[in-house]
């Protein structure tokens, strides 16, 4: 897809990965050893990470947006045939918006804690968190407010627990970390919406994630007509790389199921 950086490798079912903040298509690294020799992975970054710039002119790409980005790449990736899509975080968020808008793309979702509010008027994470966020970046710059991000969706246990060269790696993406901050706070997804979503869902927890996701699970769980809600024992947050045998296995499963 001209202007998004993508790459597809392995054979077998198909299947689309939506990385999350802070991150690019290598946070799916683990999945794309483990896994190549049964499926076919399609990777790619979003815009504005990694490899894929933003639009010309643009501070930001919506979640809309980057929903219609995933559309375009499955319809290159897996022309005719619908395919498993997988997305982290915020990645997730965009896969839910494609679910809504476009549902014939995709014939099962995973979704790994998509931060999105508890309720159709319920705050971001918490009350206040977008403001500190900025506050943070104008005094201490965008380094502490990407520490102070990552923090708060990892928890300071998984934070702490980060290999330091992905850490590194992350605080410098604070510019990623500011867009989509900026995607999220001006996006809704109603529970009306959500109850017209009827392509089979995976929700996927970590049973160590700061409990900020599990209210949303939740309400995910309740709102959604075709979920199954499976918390990973032992996993935080980015639970594809921290649990990540018990979770190519799951994804294996649901790739190589009949459709």
């Amino acid at each position: 897809m001209k202007g998004l950086f993508n790459e597809v490798e392995g054979q077998g079912p198909k299947v689309l990965l939506i990385h999350g903040t802070a991150t690019d298509h290598r946070t799916w690294s683990i999945q794309r050893l483990g896994l190549r020799g049964e499926l076919e992975l399609c990777v790619y970054d979003r815009r504005g990470s990694g490899g894929s710039p933003l639009p010309p002119g643009s501070d930001f790409v919506d979640i809309p947006g980057h929903a219609a980005d995933a559309a375009v790449l499955i319809r290159e990736f897996s022309p005719g045939q619908p395919v498993l899509a997988v997305g982290s975080s915020f990645g997730g968020v965009v896969l839910l918006e494609l679910l809504r808008t476009e549902p014939g793309l995709v014939r099962t979702a995973v979704l790994l804690e998509p931060p999105l509010p508890p309720s159709d008027s319920g705050p971001l994470v918490g009350a206040g968190f977008v403001e500190a966020f900025h506050a943070l970046w104008r005094s201490n710059g965008g380094r502490a407010a990407a520490e102070f991000f990552l923090r708060t969706v990892l928890g300071d246990r998984g934070y702490e627990r980060m290999p330091v060269a992905i850490r590194e790696r992350a605080l410098a993406e604070h510019d990623t970390i500011r867009q989509d901050c900026e995607a999220l706070v001006r996006y809704r997804l109603e529970d009306a919406s959500l109850e017209r979503i009827t392509t089979p869902v995976l929700l996927m927890g970590g049973e160590r994630s700061p409990s900020i996701y599990r209210p949303t699970l939740e309400r995910l769980s309740a709102a959604l007509g075709n979920v199954r809600l499976e918390i990973l024992p032992g996993a935080g947050h980015m639970m594809h790389a921290e649990a990540y045998r018990r979770f190519n296995a799951r994804l294996r499963e649901l790739a190589l199921a009949a459709p």
